[in-house]
């Protein structure tokens, strides 16, 4: 019965907190989209940077990429740990007021348990949601990686330098992925480095290996390589797999429809067949 409460405060938790986001979604402000630079973050110090290290714990270290390829600061992150960990924890922690005034009739110990149990469940929630969001972020980014890698392309057939072709087309485009990559476009040229040492580092903050591969290619075509062929090939091969990509999650999305059709159909069945069903049992 105890296992059965944490259960359902815990599935209730996290239809609060997708109600919530549905009907209060969060728009990109247009500072953001008008800026090269990236999102604005907000960066703790002192005491407040180390009580926000250790409420997020090992997430700093183990999910710094999809924090980082996802534009999230570890603040924010924290700070939704603490929201989702409040929104789960709210009914069961009404219904334990509520039995201690005597109003609700089940025992405080109980719902303690079980608001307990809703806290650390929303606590955990955010970890595989962050995952989902760095998962849609590094699609995104993917699919404006295969422009700019054809974009690279053709001002190398164009007869430019590795450092103009990689910086050029980086200042045409727009969205996240350009952004990061003006963002390290403009670091390699203030400490004087090389763009595609830039670009591979990028690529490993992000957890993008289509970065770090164009880096490569980018350091063999320093040293003399002909890469246009290879990158026009990556480009189109990146194209076709954000193709399939976006194929199965229309298809994976149809499947998930499918269930709640059935499930209606089966209700409307019962509704039709049930007045029948009582009279033969009348007659009986």
């Amino acid at each position: 019965m105890l296992v059965l409460f944490v259960v359902v405060g815990l599935l209730f938790g996290i239809g609060i907190v997708l109600i919530a986001s549905g009907l209060a979604p969060r728009p990109v402000p247009l500072s953001v989209l008008a800026d090269d630079t990236g999102r604005a973050t907000t960066t703790a110090t002192g005491s407040a940077r180390s009580m926000v290290e250790v409420l997020a714990g090992s997430a700093a270290v183990t999910h710094a990429r999809d924090l980082a390829v996802a534009e999230i600061s570890l603040t924010k992150f924290v700070s939704d740990r603490i929201a989702n960990a409040l929104t789960f924890a709210f009914i069961p922690g009404v219904l334990f007021l509520l039995s201690i005034a005597g109003i609700v009739p089940i025992s405080p110990l109980v719902l303690l348990v079980v608001g307990v149990g809703a806290a650390v469940g929303g606590w955990m929630y955010t970890t595989p949601a962050l995952k989902r969001s760095a998962a849609t972020a590094r699609t995104e980014v993917e699919v404006s990686l295969a422009t700019y890698f054809e974009l690279v392309s053709l001002a190398f057939a164009g007869g430019h330098g590795p450092m103009e072709a990689l910086r050029e087309p980086a200042a045409v485009g727009t969205g996240p992925a350009f952004r990061q990559l003006r963002a390290a476009m403009s670091a390699s040229a203030e400490r004087r480095e090389a763009p595609w040492v830039t670009l591979m580092e990028l690529g490993d903050r992000l957890g993008v290996q289509s970065l770090i591969d164009l880096g490569a290619s980018i350091t063999l075509a320093a040293d003399g390589a002909p890469v246009i062929d290879s990158l026009r090939a990556k480009a189109e091969t990146m194209r076709d797999q954000a193709m399939s990509a976006q194929e199965a999650r229309a298809e994976a999305r149809s499947e998930t429809m499918s269930f709640p059709l059935v499930l209606m159909f089966a209700g409307f069945i019962i509704l039709l067949g049930y007045p029948a069903l009582a009279g033969l049992v009348t007659l009986r």
